[in-house]
């Protein structure tokens, strides 16, 4: 049996979700919400339309994005506790289940097989190397993709909805990230206001809201449970807590507002632990890295392969010896006919960057890609971009 076929008797078992059009999922909920509060937008299909209906028109429509509040976490909340009450709907995330390209999707209502954000790390060919794309910057160095000559535009090639928005954009992001390249590139080329704390960005929005003379849009960013879920796990008691201190906030949002907003809460994947057992390191001097053309890219459950022209039997053979029991290995074509990266075929850009093959993770398995001896530390607790059910799931809260 092909890996492919191996992978899809794994989709018909439900222990592994694909990306599916289908399904409520966060693509339809970006256009959902771009049909509600720009002067343009595309016809909507049936998710997407359904889930423009479940929101509702709103002069004030508040989007918050909770990094890493998969469906399972807040599915361990207290019952009666704010998320659970207002928890509207289970949908299915992009893949990979990583930030970098489910925030992509929300800030584009496009695929990553358009939108080009392939994880993490992602390969540019225009630079030759493999950038950490949220940071902007080339992974090898640090050094930024824009001194590089690289626009945002040419890296990420889907226009943003925000571009589009018919009503004003506060956009809050923690002080730190405020003013990168990518979160400029979402709020459509306007840099986000930065906050230092969960109550800071909830008063600012409070404010904006009751003050505005007109229809508004609000995006909120939170990055605190992914920070616990990778630190300490996504299944540890920080990761709960942080969860809890999130719906704290949520709750004191929605009640500040008085009913004049339309709260809607979501996130961009869920997360896995991984024991140290299923921690596969690859390290450059590494006989399958010497076979490639460039450093692996993607994420944690997901890696994408530029192998040396002629070599593709020699590496295929020899990952299956050392990796098959864990990952699939895929060639790009499949990766495509799978539509794993979303419906449709793959962009010329998008081809591009996948390269030869790609490798997804059974299960918990996570594959960390070491350039230098030490050079990544000990690996994080809690793990995404894969394709179980607790990373490709995230709530939609209305209130």
């Amino acid at each position: 049996m092909s890996d492919a076929d191996a992978l899809e008797r794994e989709f018909r078992s439900g222990r592994l979700l694909p990306p599916r059009p289908d399904v409520l999922n966060l693509v339809d909920l970006a256009n959902a919400a771009s049909s509600l509060v720009c002067a343009r937008s595309r016809p909507l299909a049936g998710g997407a339309e359904r889930l423009a209906g479940m929101i509702g028109p709103a002069d004030h429509l508040v989007l918050v994005a909770a990094d890493g509040l998969g469906t399972a976490l807040v599915e361990s909340l207290e019952p009666g506790g704010f998320m659970r009450r207002h928890l509207a709907a289970s949908l299915r995330t992009t893949f990979p289940s990583t930030t970098a390209a489910a925030l992509t999707s929300l800030a584009t209502g496009e695929w990553p097989n358009r939108h080009a954000a392939l994880g993490w790390y992602t390969y540019i060919p225009d630079v030759g190397s493999v950038a950490t794309i949220l940071r902007f910057v080339r992974s090898s160095d640090g050094a930024s993709l824009s001194d590089l000559g690289l626009s945002v535009n040419r890296a990420l090639p889907a226009p943003p909805i925000a571009s589009a928005a018919g009503r004003p954009l506060l956009s809050l992001m923690p002080a730190e990230i405020a003013d990168s390249a990518f979160s400029r590139y979402v709020g459509g080329g306007r840099p986000a206001t930065g906050y230092d704390s969960l109550d800071e960005a909830a008063a600012c929005i409070v404010a904006a809201v009751l003050s505005a003379p007109g229809p508004t849009l609000t995006h909120l960013y939170v990055p605190h449970v992914d920070t616990a879920g990778h630190s300490a796990g996504f299944s540890s008691g920080a990761t709960l807590e942080a969860a809890a201190a999130l719906e704290r906030t949520l709750e004191g949002l929605a009640d500040g507002l008085s009913g004049r907003a339309r709260l809607v809460v979501t996130a961009d994947h869920g997360g896995l632990d991984a024991a140290a057992d299923r921690v596969h390191v690859l390290r450059a001097s590494d006989p399958l890295a010497r076979m490639l053309r460039s450093e692996p890219s993607g994420d944690s459950r997901v890696a994408y392969f530029h192998v040396g022209r002629g070599r593709e039997p020699e590496f295929e053979d020899a990952f299956r010896e050392r990796l098959g029991g864990r990952f699939f290995l895929l060639t790009a074509g499949q990766a495509e006919r799978m539509r794993l990266l979303g419906p449709g075929p793959l962009s010329a850009e998008v081809r591009r960057r996948v390269g030869t093959f790609v490798a997804v993770s059974r299960g918990a398995d996570v594959m960390v890609y070491e350039r230098s001896p030490g050079g990544r530390g000990e690996p994080p607790a809690g793990h995404h971009s894969g394709l179980t059910p607790a990373e490709m799931l995230v709530p939609l809260i209305l209130a």
